[in-house]
């Protein structure tokens, strides 16, 4: 980012400086002489400074990585772009002493071309990097939710039990179970550093904390089943339900009852630190169009290189030979012209478009599909998804949002009178507020945005994997009810007839 505003500022009063000079405004001070017999203008003196800077600290990049490209016998795409941008400076350069040593024009001062190259290739490099780096932010925040603490049972017993009880089947279980649970009583549970955790080693997590690492369930509190939401890893909205045996992954968070897993994968060997090492990998691979172009670079600047040599000698050879007309000289010197010809050759041949264009791409794609949840392992999975012809796409998390939202409410005529949807909406989201099951949060954000008045709800009951009990007052002052939110088990257990449709 550095070097492109350095690039941007010192290229612009190039600009202003040649157009200045030759359309106005300010034309007669842009052309005001400050030496060299008059010759020197105020226009090509800050065209000189700044086309320097550009040159010098802008270019200084290019001009490490072609040559380390030119030690290994590789000639890139940087080492035209050092090629070209140093002949036309370098052109610049020498017009310019010709103007001040040897009383010659400086008509074709070219400064502006190098610094608008080199202001290019650095805008493609920084839209480049800023595409890595979106993509980056996205698996960071992934990685960040990975809790810094663990909650593990440091017991030897309880180790073994538990990569028993990992394996166990339906016979076996009930008994290690209860030794489990025997052990665990007497157990000092200890809070340590996630990193310290090592494979075997049992953690217990609570409700709504986030698991430590990678691992398998071996008991759950109550007999019950853990719900685990993965969102963050499947895009799943839904709660996994976990039983004992089922593998639970770092960084999903726990939504229901208390459970006792045992660890089998920590740190860089956890799925969701395997996800964000895949896609660092994958950014430093270069997509498939800027190899090719690098491949046929290093067989193209060397071809340019003699194709701009035969162009400069023929048009030298002709100047001096008589070939080329007076008027066509302008009273400049024949190397001077016919090094305009060679260095016009070597820029045309400069693949600017290469390198802004493809960066650029990438950058969009994996931009865009950073913002919406969708990590681009890089430039060779967008060019080769253009070719492709049939997709297969996950629902949840794909096409949807990956958490639940309220699509619609209706009113039942047997509801208290005076009721509406707004009332509606308002017990069922007073009744969850207490609630992290991704359900109640749909219903919350659905009563805040209609900015409804939530009153409390007493003696609610979180009943697992059902819904919610609790007691709610149908009106502002009045006695509260029995209300019952969640499924049609839930419902039918409480006496509420249930009609089929619903």
């Amino acid at each position: 980012r550095k070097s492109l505003r350095l690039a941007v500022a010192l290229t612009l009063p190039i600009l202003a400086a040649k157009w200045g000079a030759t359309l106005g405004p300010g034309a007669e001070l842009w052309n005001a002489a400050v030496g060299c017999h008059g010759r020197l203008s105020v226009a090509a003196l800050a065209a000189a400074v700044c086309g320097a800077g550009v040159q010098g600290f802008v270019g200084r990049r290019f001009y490490r990585a072609a040559w380390n490209g030119a030690r290994n016998g590789n000639w890139g795409m940087d080492a035209l772009v050092v090629l070209a941008t140093s002949l036309v400076f370098g052109y610049s350069v020498a017009s310019l002493l010709d103007c001040c040593f040897f009383m010659g024009g400086h008509q074709h001062l070219l400064f502006d071309t190098s610094a608008m190259l080199l202001t290019f290739v650095s805008l493609g490099k920084y839209l480049e990097a800023r595409a890595k780096a979106r993509t980056s932010d996205a698996v960071g925040a992934l990685l960040a939710l990975r809790p810094a603490e663990a909650l593990l049972l440091p017991s030897e017993n309880l180790r073994k039990t538990a990569k028993l009880l990992a394996t166990a089947d339906d016979e076996t279980a009930p008994g290690l179970e209860a030794a489990f649970r025997a052990e665990a009583a007497g157990c000092l549970a200890a809070t340590v550093a996630s990193e310290t955790a090592r494979e075997g080693d049992v953690a217990r997590v609570l409700p709504g904390q986030a698991v430590p690492a990678d691992g398998v369930v071996v008991l759950v509190e109550d007999e019950a089943h853990a719900r685990l939401d993965e969102s963050a890893l499947t895009g799943e909205a839904r709660p996994a339900r976990k039983a004992r045996g089922d593998h639970v992954f770092a960084a999903s968070t726990n939504r229901g009852r208390a459970f006792a897993m045992r660890v089998e994968a920590v740190g860089g060997e956890s799925a969701v630190a395997q996800i964000a090492r895949l896609v660092e990998d994958a950014q430093l691979n270069k997509a498939p169009v800027q190899q090719f172009a690098d491949a046929v670079a290093s067989k193209f600047t060397p071809f340019i290189i003699f194709c701009g040599t035969c162009t400069f000698l023929g048009w030298y050879l002709g100047c001096v030979l008589g070939g080329v007309p007076e008027t066509w000289l302008d009273e400049r010197d024949p190397f001077l012209f016919a090094l305009l010809f060679g260095v016009s050759v070597v820029v045309v041949a400069c693949p600017c478009a290469l390198g802004l264009a493809t960066p650029t791409a990438v950058m969009v794609g994996t931009g865009v599909g950073a913002r919406m949840g969708v990590l681009v392992k890089g430039g060779a999975v967008l060019e080769a998804a253009a070719h492709a012809t049939c997709v297969v796409l996950d629902k949840t998390g794909t096409l949807t949002l990956g958490k639940p939202r309220l699509a619609g409410d209706c009113l039942a005529s047997t509801a208290p009178r005076g009721w509406g949807r707004d009332e509606l909406l308002a017990a069922a989201a007073a009744a969850e507020q207490h609630s992290a099951h991704p359900i109640a949060g749909a219903l919350l954000d659905a009563a805040a945005k209609r900015r409804l008045k939530l009153r409390a709800a007493l003696r609610a009951d979180d009943r697992e994997g059902l819904g919610v009990a609790c007691e709610y007052p149908l009106f502002d002052g009045g006695p509260a009810a029995e209300l019952l939110v969640g499924s049609r088990q839930l419902l039918t257990r409480g006496g509420v007839a249930v009609d089929g449709d619903a």
